[in-house]
């Protein structure tokens, strides 16, 4: 990764070009995704907060005491491509087995969300200070340059509606930032000047202190529209969407594929940032027990809510760059400090009424970072199964929310049709169906140019009549349409 720079200087005046900027080995991206080497790279990440009971989480404290060859070996093993941390200060133990075990990372770092004035000038020289931080531990952790293993920085996480409020509202005369590799364009408000500035800051001092750089995107939310925080003006845009809140995403008009309110909501943020990778930064259930609200389920409805979260991102109608299953382990140590949550001071126990704290794909529980046992959920193993290359639609497939193939009659009629015909199969492909909650029922190997489906599933047994997805798989190509079974 090299940088080629031309400083011109003609009197008091100075301006510097730079004619190339190469990023880590092989990556690049496209309007829709990154990619690896020219192929179409979709994230498949698992977000990882590694303290275990005993250790003290916070801003500036490494997860020291991890086992990360057993965490990145359980993380592999799902299939996932892709770890992703937000903590600026990862251990050498953390990038040495995420090498170890072939998965890239993406390098977040956190800053305080809740503020009321963004463009304050200590703030903003406090959360460059950790940028540098954050970038100098990675090109040196434990004497080792990992800038190679990053696929891109995600500078800050879900800045409250409040403070943006707040920040624009004390500067309205900020209306756009000119940075030297990130710019927030004329009409922009002051937060999102916020975060170009530390964005280009960002890439400026890596670029000048080890000739390299990399993507850098801002995680938002969809509580925040893009109309108070456009983020298009980075190189990727990321968003948390959780399919439960806020409560308008229960009811929001149906996606292309799977018809649910979710993938609704994400092929139209995909269409409004259609030039940019769109990246779901954050999905996922809590399990808490005593369910403190409607947001939590059982660890068995997490399993299937996953998959079918998954199944909305990787039949968008136009390719999305993947997605981030939060999280890998359970908090244990989160405080939550709001009246909907009462148990505040449970920083050292898994508190069973703080959905913050039971998030994980695999329970932590123990006493200290020498005596825990780690306990795969159901959603550990859904993970596996969405990620894995029969499931999912690949790093390298060509995705259709149309067909190359037909299903008729649809609707079918369990009781009048019995049986359905996929035609205009290519030979040699796969037909594969799935419930909307990404549970695949049925399986066949196609050689000829049609096949005929008796409406049975695997065990022989007549399948519930609902909405279905059929998948094709024809070589490097995947498409899907949308089936209907009626009674």
């Amino acid at each position: 990764m090299k940088l080629v720079i031309i400083t011109l200087l003609c009197g008091c005046l100075s301006s510097t070009l730079w004619a190339a900027t190469l990023l880590p080995t092989g990556i690049g991206k496209t309007d829709n995704m990154l990619t690896m080497n020219g192929e179409d790279f979709q994230v498949k990440s698992i977000y990882l907060l590694a303290w275990l009971p005993g250790e003290n989480p916070g801003i500036g404290e490494q997860p020291l005491q991890a086992d990360y060859n057993e965490i990145m070996s359980n993380i592999k093993a799902t299939g996932a491509n892709t770890v992703t941390v937000l903590h600026a200060l990862m251990p050498a133990a953390f990038y040495q087995q995420a090498r170890a075990h072939g998965l890239k990372i993406i390098q977040g770092i956190w800053f305080t969300q809740d503020l009321v004035d963004f463009q304050n000038e200590t703030l903003k020289s406090q959360i460059k200070a950790d940028i540098k931080a954050m970038i100098d531990n990675f090109h040196n952790a434990g004497g080792v340059d990992y800038s190679e293993d990053i696929i891109f920085l995600n500078i800050g996480n879900e800045l409250g509606e409040y403070g943006i409020n707040t920040t624009n509202n004390a500067h309205p005369g900020t209306t756009s930032y000119t940075g030297n590799y990130i710019s927030a364009p004329a009409g922009s408000n002051a937060t999102e000047c916020f975060l170009a500035e530390i964005c280009d800051y960002a890439v400026t001092y890596e670029i000048n202190t080890y000739g390299v750089r990399h993507y850098v995107s801002h995680s938002t939310w969809s509580q925040v529209s893009p109309a108070l925080l456009d983020t298009g003006f980075l190189d990727m845009v990321s968003y948390n969407v959780y399919s439960y809140w806020p409560d308008w995403m229960l009811t929001y008009q149906g996606g292309s594929v799977t018809g649910t309110p979710y993938q609704g909501y994400i092929e139209d943020m995909k269409t409004y940032y259609a030039a940019k990778p769109f990246y779901i930064s954050e999905f996922g259930y809590s399990t808490a027990p005593l369910k403190p609200d409607t947001a939590c389920v059982s660890e068995q409805e997490q399993a299937d809510g996953i998959k079918a979260r998954w199944l909305d991102i990787s039949t968008a109608k136009v390719p999305l760059a993947g997605g981030t299953v939060f999280n890998y382990q359970d908090e244990w140590w989160t405080q939550a400090n709001t009246a909907a949550w009462p148990s505040v001071a449970d920083e050292d126990e898994h508190a069973q009424d703080d959905r913050e704290e039971w998030f994980g794909i695999v329970k932590i529980d123990g006493t200290s970072s020498s005596n825990y046992t780690v306990t795969k959920k159901p959603a550990y193993y859904a993970v596996e199964d969405m990620y894995t290359p029969a499931v999912s639609t690949g790093p390298t497939a060509a995705v259709s929310a149309g067909a190359s193939f037909w299903a008729y009659p649809n609707p079918c009629s369990k009781s009048k049709d019995e049986a359905m015909t996929f035609a205009n199969m290519s030979g040699k492909s796969k037909l594969q169906i799935y419930t909307l909650n990404g549970e695949l029922v049925y399986s066949m190997d196609i050689t000829t140019d049609h096949l005929i489906w008796n409406l049975r599933n695997y065990y022989n047994n007549k399948v519930a009549y609902g909405i279905y997805l059929a998948k094709v798989t024809a070589g490097d190509n995947i498409y899907w349409q949308k089936i209907a079974i009626k009674p």
